[in-house]
């Protein structure tokens, strides 16, 4: 039983499925309801007003009861109490649910309801539907799996089999809906194969119970491979990453006994590796790589969308989490059950995620909508159901081929019940294998004699081949008489053609689709540029930053016709408005200064003088202006047209700078190509020269770059394809008859050929100089000029004389040569620099060219930002301005709504508060007249004035007078405190003259006191409605003040808001951005270091700048000149203040004089030379002087013998130098002629043995470089001699020092 208590009523409920109302104070009951007749009530919940009632009964039902009426609705039908799996029909969207007893439930995912249910033999476990068809398989407590068509409404059994011999813990589906996976208690797991043939495939035990288990969608090549993962945990469950996510190697994520979700990722295949080597047995697996706390209990549970974007998870803590696996931290996390009853229990979501379905083991089953908020999850649910119905639309043969295979497959017509008496499918197999062991063992024999006997007939046909190879070529035999099985020949032969078409037509076909593909990518990327990306580069790295220096331009897309015709519309309305503007201003000049409207994009201009401005052009230069000149001057861009416009404009003249700068780029590329071709004309020359001088220097022979030559990346050349060419016969015919042709001109042309013929004729085939080939010809020494000269006659010794001129001419003739050949080849190496070196500059120049180029198209796509900017902000600003004067109607309207209400609803609170005075007035008059009528009557006025002021409330009515709904319901009595109702319900009650009369009381002031007492009750109930009234209508006219007073604050909020916004709006249109190029010490706002805020700068004109300056110069001249004044004033100070001190001291220098010459002894000495003078001394110092005079004399004599006496020494030595540089001329000439001889005889053995020429020619060069090398020394060290000189010289001059006494040679 179940009840519920209320004031004054107690509801309760029974076995017998009725409800009852009994009275606690009669405890009698009042009514009686029949909720089910055939089961008992188990929970009874009220609403919380008491006017609805839910009832649980114990057959799972729920019904619905309206308190006051007679029906009772049933509303909750469906046995949900022992739910044990879940899962969904992925293309239908039906939802299907187990239970322990045996029940099969499909709901519709869309109205949350019941379609149908079934019942199938044994305690349910698990089951699983098939995403691709109508196919469920379920699994029993007994390990009994079977399989369903469950697309009628009565399923098809299409297998049954016991597998396991303990209970089935999992069924799962592949994610094609070919096969099917199970796994038991007793840790096997079975493969069912349900496509086809609906029966076990295989089968697995493992040592330990299995956790879970996942499908991986890649289809490995070798498929027999098996490879074991061990991870140092304890798993609950797992789910394998999709290839595109994890490519390369495995990946999954998995449950751990620590309610952690992790992923862990195996190690990459080996490159290379052979499929057929041996697997190794386990392979360990380190730390994860990331995971997660998802849970507060473990043994928690994954599973895997139809997408594989999605990984649900869920707990027995009652919650389920969403992510996907591209941003697997994202996670959505639901409450789903109770965990105290353990949680949830199992999860499922439909094709697109938008519903998801959870049964916990709270015995609810739920479904959950996915509602998606905002652009961005109505985007990712579009892309999950594209990619869901891409997967179905690429499945659909097959989808088509599955539900034909289900609908064909034979029904099975007995489902017998789980039995644990039933073998499990591995005892039977097992009992298969044996027998089937033994008849192998029997034909194992006969296999063997067939193998021995068919050795050794090929042993002998190998033999016989042999023998063969070795015998003469009349008496050999073609290899295929030795074929003894033809069909199998022919057989082979059949099949390799087969494979080889087979493969040919692959290739053909993968070859079609690369060929669509580049044709696509060519269209897309190459057919649709006007101007394609190219490079040019220098030949030699810059010496400064040691790097090739390259430069590209710039690439143009081909631009499409509508593109085209905006642009040519923007032009023609821009022109348009010039020549207007044009001639409004020419008819200005004509009609004089009167009262035209002028536009205002001539109302500004630049700042400057009138004279510095251009002529207004005409209408004929409007028509022939460029793009630039189309532009609008920037002070001039106050509206959004004039904005979009001058972007347009804009990029015209952005294509116009990149135009401009491509033509220049192929003037470059074409003088590069220019400058190859002259470097390969002088390198053949070149190389020609090396080759005559036999020598060994590299030769620089520039080429272009893939870069350089775009061109190449459309077009495949021969030494590109590393491959063999496959010839097709026609291909073959068409080259051999190429060839054919080929051959029959050339035999035409060899039969008389003109050309050859002149050659022999004239020149004797030869085309060379002739006086060359003769300087090339060696003279040979005959054998007889090596005999002694003393064996040879007279004509013979002037042979050998005139070959020795001979071979002296030639050797001569041949050096010269040799030099030239030098010259010419140094000649054309430094040519060759020369025009590298020139190309060299010009790309540097051509770099900074580009560097400015892109800094002139940087500031023109800045401007066309902030421009497109401004004109985004224009258009938000023209959006907020209409909101905001709707917004100040809308404020106006509804003020003058209010403005019109306030006086009426004056009026009508002056007469509610007329009406209450009055009746305030006249309740008063009537206790007034009560005091006066009774106040004689001392006795009784007491009681009667009690009397008159009692108002007692009516006894409460009877049950039987009220209604049904009235009786029950427990809170009728608190409805009557509203003061309203109070009136009209809690009337006072009326004065009985038995019971209220005091004794003695007459009749006559009884009845007149009922009447007092009763007018005095109606004027009190006169009162306290007119003060209802009254009150109702003073709130209504205070809220109808307060709504004015707030629409005024509103009203003056948007109206301030407004004005700000007109202000902003102002500045937006007139204080304009400007980009302004300045030069460097023009601009005197502190640099930051990264970024300066010109935010507050102020741009002053060149001229005011100017003005000022000439003020402060100007300024700063009078304050120079007014120093300079006062300066001289200070220096005529301070003169006569120093010819004052200098006046005092000679005066007291002459008292000190006169003071000395006073006090002063007079010697002999003094009174002598006071008396004769000077002269006496003068006499002595003449004689000294003509001592000394006389003694240098003397000696001077002295030194001019000593140098007589050197230069003849030196003479002496000179004549016997000069005489032993004749001896060494003499004997320099003995070894001029021996090293001739020498070197004739060396040439000659050089000629003969030309081997050693390189190295005697290499020392001799080396000679002559040391001896070059010495020579340049010297001079140089006699001309720092010389400078040395000079600088000593001028330092000298410059410096009153004395120098150091040099060494004399």
């Amino acid at each position: 039983m179940d009840g519920h208590c209320t004031p004054g009523l107690t509801t309760a409920t029974a076995q017998d499925g009725f409800i009852r109302w009994i009275s606690l104070q009669t405890w009698t009951v009042t009514k009686t309801i029949r909720v089910a007749s055939d089961s008992g009530i188990v929970v009874m919940v009220p609403s919380p007003d008491y006017r609805n009632i839910l009832v649980e009964t114990e057959d799972r039902k729920i019904y619905a009861y309206r308190v006051g009426s007679d029906n009772v609705v049933l509303t909750v039908a469906n046995n949900t109490s022992a739910l044990s799996s879940l899962d969904v029909f992925r293309l239908s969207g039906v939802a299907v649910t187990t239970s322990s007893d045996g029940l099969v439930q499909f709901w519709n995912t869309e109205t949350r309801s019941l379609m149908r249910e079934s019942t199938v033999p044994g305690e349910l476990t698990a089951a699983a539907a098939s995403p691709f068809s109508t196919v469920l398989a379920v699994g029993s407590a007994t390990g009994v799996v079977r399989i369903y068509d469950a697309g009628d409404d009565q399923m098809r059994l299409l297998m049954r089999e016991r597998a396991h011999s303990g209970r089935v813990n999992k069924l799962l589906f592949d994610p094609s809906g070919r096969y099917l996976v199970s796994i038991g208690a007793d840790s096997s797991v079975y493969l069912y194969e349900i496509f086809t043939q609906f029966s076990v495939v295989g089968y697995l035990t493992t040592s330990a119970t299995p956790a879970g288990c996942a499908w991986k969608v890649d289809e490995n090549e070798n498929g027999n491979a098996m490879v074991t993962y061990r991870i140092e945990d304890i798993l609950t469950d797992l789910t394998v990453m999709p290839s595109h996510l994890s490519p390369g190697r495995e990946s999954f994520h998995v449950f751990s006994i620590d309610r952690k979700l992790k992923l862990y990722t195996g190690p990459a295949p080996t490159k290379g590796a052979d499929d057929k080597a041996p697997q190794q047995d386990v392979v360990h697996i380190g730390s994860p790589m990331y995971e997660y706390q998802e849970h507060e209990k473990p043994y928690s549970h994954t599973r895997l969308s139809l997408s594989r974007e999605w990984l649900f998870t869920h707990s027995p803590d009652g919650t389920i989490t969403v992510r996907t696996l591209m941003e697997p931290d994202k996670v959505e996390r639901v409450f789903a059950h109770d965990p105290f009853q353990g949680g949830v229990r199992d999860v499922a979501a439909t094709r697109d995620c938008r519903t998801v379905i959870t049964i916990g083991e709270d015995k609810l089953l739920r479904f959950w909508n996915w509602a998606s908020s905002g652009v961005t999850g109505r985007r990712a649910e579009t892309e999950v159901a594209t990619i869901v119905e891409g997967i179905l639309e690429a499945q659909k043969e097959m989808l088509e081929e599955i539900a034909g295979n289900v609908a064909d497959a034979q029904a099975k017509e007995v489902d017998a019940p789980d039995s644990l008496d039933e073998k499990p499918l591995t005892d039977v197999k097992s009992a298969d294998v044996s027998t089937d062991h033994e008849a192998d063992k029997e034909d194992e024999g006969a296999r063997a004699q067939m193998q021995s006997r068919i050795a050794l007939i090929r042993d002998r046909l190998v033999k016989a081949m042999q023998k063969n190879e070795t015998l003469p070529e009349l008496e050999r035999i073609d290899r295929e008489e030795f074929v003894v099985d033809f069909e199998q020949r022919d057989a082979l032969l059949e099949e390799a053609e087969t494979k080889t078409r087979k493969v040919r037509k692959e290739i053909e076909e993968e070859n079609l689709k690369k060929r669509v593909i580049r044709n696509r990518i060519k269209r897309e990327c190459w057919d649709s540029m006007e101007v394609i990306g190219q490079s040019i580069k220098s030949f030699r790295a810059d010496p400064v930053t040691n790097r090739i220096v390259e430069v590209i331009n710039y690439p143009i897309r081909r631009r499409t016709p509508e593109e085209l015709a905006v642009v040519a519309k923007v032009k023609l309305l821009r022109r348009t408005q010039m020549m207007v503007a044009a001639a409004t201003k020419q008819t200005q000049k004509k009609t004089g200064p009167r009262d035209v409207d002028l536009s205002d994009e001539h109302e500004e201009g630049h700042v400057g003088d009138a004279n510095d401005k251009p002529a207004e052009p005409t209408l004929e230069d409007i028509a022939k202006m460029s793009n630039r000149a189309l532009l609008y001057d920037p002070f001039e861009l106050t509206t959004n047209e004039r904005k979009r416009t001058q972007i347009v404009l804009l990029k015209e003249v952005l294509l116009d700078i990149r135009h401009e700068f491509n033509e220049r780029f192929k003037e470059m590329v074409q003088s590069k190509k220019d400058d190859v071709s002259k470097i390969e004309d002088k390198n053949d020359r070149i190389a020609a020269i090396m080759a005559e001088l036999q020598i060994q220097e590299t030769i620089f022979h520039p080429e272009l770059d893939d870069d350089e030559v775009p061109e190449r990346i459309i077009e495949v050349q021969d030494s590109e394809v590393k491959v063999e060419r496959f010839i097709t016969p026609e291909e073959q015919k068409r080259l051999e008859e190429k060839a054919r042709q080929e051959e029959e001109r050339l035999r035409l042309q060899a039969e008389d050929n003109y050309r050859e013929r002149a050659i022999m004729n004239m020149m004797g085939g030869k085309v060379d100089d002739r006086s060359e080939t003769e300087d090339k010809e060696e003279l040979v020494r005959p054998d007889w000029m090596n005999k002694p000269k003393e064996e040879m006659s007279e004509e013979e010794r002037k042979q050998v004389q005139e070959f020795e001129k001979k071979l002296a001419v030639q050797k001569e003739e041949q050096e010269k040569y040799r030099k030239a050949l030098e010259t010419e080849l140094r000649k054309l190496q430094g040519f060759i620099n020369e025009v590298c070196d020139a190309y060299d500059a010009r790309m540097r120049e051509f770099f900074n060219y580009r560097l400015l180029t892109d800094r002139l198209v940087y500031q023109t796509e800045l401007k066309i930002i902030k421009l497109g900017q401004a004109t985004l902000f224009g258009e938000d600003d023209e959006a907020k301005e209409a909101a905001i004067q709707d917004r100040l109607e809308e404020l106006r309207s509804e003020k003058m709504t209010c403005m019109a209400e306030i006086p009426d609803i004056k009026k009508d609170l002056e007469r509610c508060r007329e009406e209450y005075e009055l009746a305030v007035k006249r309740d008063k008059e009537i206790e007034r007249q009560f005091r006066k009528e009774f106040h004689s009557f001392d006795f009784y006025f007491d009681a009667l004035l009690k009397l008159f002021k009692r108002r007692e409330s009516p006894m409460e009515a009877d049950a039987s007078r009220g209604s049904q709904q009235e009786t029950l319901n427990p809170f009728q009595n608190l409805d009557r405190s509203h003061p309203i109702a109070s009136t009209s319900e809690d009337a006072a009650q009326p004065l009985d003259y038995a019971t209220d009369a005091p004794e003695g009381l007459g009749t006559d002031l009884w009845s007149k006191l009922v009447d007092l007492r009763d007018r005095k009750i109606s004027a009190e109930q006169d009162v306290r409605s007119t003060m209802v009234r009254f009150n109702e209508t003073q709130s209504l006219v205070q809220g109808v003040l307060d709504e004015s007073e707030r629409i005024r604050i509103e009203t003056e909020r948007i109206t301030a808001d407004l004005n700000a916004f007109m202000d902003y709006k102002f500045l937006g249109t007139y204080d304009l951005e400007n980009l302004f190029e300045l030069k460097q010490g023009q601009v005197e706002v502190p640099q930051a270091p990264v970024v300066t805020d010109y935010s507050d700068a102020v741009l002053i004109h060149r001229g005011v700048v100017e003005k000022l300056n000439e003020t402060i110069v100007a300024l700063g001249g009078a304050k120079v000149d007014a120093l300079k004044e006062m300066k001289d004033y200070r220096k005529g100070i301070h003169a006569l203040e120093w010819e004052n001190k200098m006046l005092d001291f000679q005066a007291e220098d002459l008292v000190i004089r006169t003071r000395d010459i006073q006090l002063l002894r007079v010697t002999k000495q003094m009174q002598e030379f006071i008396r004769s003078g000077d002269e006496h001394k003068q006499s002595h110092e003449i004689a000294a002087l003509e001592k000394r005079a006389e003694y240098s004399q003397r000696t001077h004599y002295h030194k001019l013998e000593e140098k007589q006496r050197i230069i003849g020494k030196v003479e002496h030595k000179l004549k016997e130098k000069v005489r032993e540089n004749r001896r060494l001329d003499s004997k320099l000439r003995e070894l001029e002629l021996a090293v001739g001889e020498r070197k004739g005889i060396h040439d000659v053995q050089a000629k003969r043995h030309p081997k050693g020429t390189v190295s005697d020619g290499s020392a001799l060069r080396e000679i002559y470089a040391r001896r070059k090398l010495v020579d340049l020394a010297k001079s140089q060290a006699q001309d720092i001699a010389i400078l040395r000189e000079e600088v000593e010289r001028l330092r000298l001059r410059t410096y009153p020092a004395f120098p150091a006494r040099r060494a004399e040679f």
